[in-house]
């Protein structure tokens, strides 16, 4: 709740903006901030093959603008560092190019105060130019998603929901033990779903138009119109691939940020 209340009040802080030069063009344009198991690890992959574009050396969510971040201590240039490590971002750099780094974080759209510290962090500059991917998933069905990762993993020893009234069952679990109005709290399950509200908040950070909400169905359904629209929308040349589409991607096995 202390969280929310300085996000509420502006005074989240941002790392120092006084980077060099030769560092601040690291600072990712390409956002993808949401939602959690709605084919973000793919789109990542699909996006880290365009030339143009690259992620840090670590690859997807770095977590680094997110509250309770351990790696947000560490500063502008730990973060920008994880880019510069990348072979591809450092050739693009040295070319001259115009080029854009990628951070793929899904748990961002859920943490305003973390978004909050991404634009007071970001080079002014920039900021008109920042991009950020949605993906936004039916919540039951995510949630699901997530559980099966959870107990594939060995992360996840709860409610058996795969029986006759298992789902109703997880559910009620979690209305019976959260609030499902306090997005600061131990068990974000509920939270993860509200999109309207984070969004809503998003929204009041940076404009509308600096953000593509899209169907997680039309992704997955319609990948060569979509994968289209979101190079579009991140001013990203298409390939000259016959066909637009994802890689077959999971999940990052790597859960922990460098």
């Amino acid at each position: 709740a202390s969280a929310l209340r300085a996000w509420q009040n502006g005074t989240v802080r941002g790392q120092n903006r006084s980077i060099p030069a030769k560092m601040e063009r690291f600072f990712p344009k390409t956002f993808v901030i949401g939602a959690q198991k709605s084919a973000t690890s793919s789109l990542h992959e699909f996006l880290e093959m365009q030339p143009t574009l690259c992620s840090s050396a670590w690859g997807k969510e770095i977590h680094f603008f997110e509250v309770g971040s351990n790696f947000y201590k560490k500063g502008m240039r730990f973060y920008l560092g994880q880019f510069a490590k990348n072979p591809k971002c450092r050739e693009l750099a040295r070319q001259g190019l115009n080029f854009s780094t990628l951070d793929s974080t899904p748990s961002y759209m859920r943490s305003p105060p973390g978004m909050r510290r991404l634009l007071n962090s970001a080079p002014p500059s920039l900021v008109p130019e920042l991009r950020f991917i949605v993906i936004l998933r039916e919540p039951v069905r995510r949630e699901m998603s997530m559980i099966n990762y959870w107990r594939a993993t060995g992360w996840y020893a709860g409610v058996d929901y795969r029986g006759p009234g298992g789902q109703e069952k997880y559910f009620r679990m979690l209305v019976d033990t959260a609030d499902a109005h306090v997005p600061f709290q131990r068990n974000i399950s509920l939270w993860a779903g509200f999109y309207d509200i984070q969004l809503a908040e998003v929204f009041t950070i940076f404009s509308p138009k600096q953000v593509l909400v899209l169907n997680f169905d039309d992704l997955t359904h319609n990948q060569p119109g979509t994968l289209k629209r979101i190079l579009h929308f991140i001013k990203t040349p298409l390939p000259k691939w016959r066909r637009l589409k994802l890689p077959s991607t999971n999940v990052n096995s790597r859960e922990v940020s460098p």
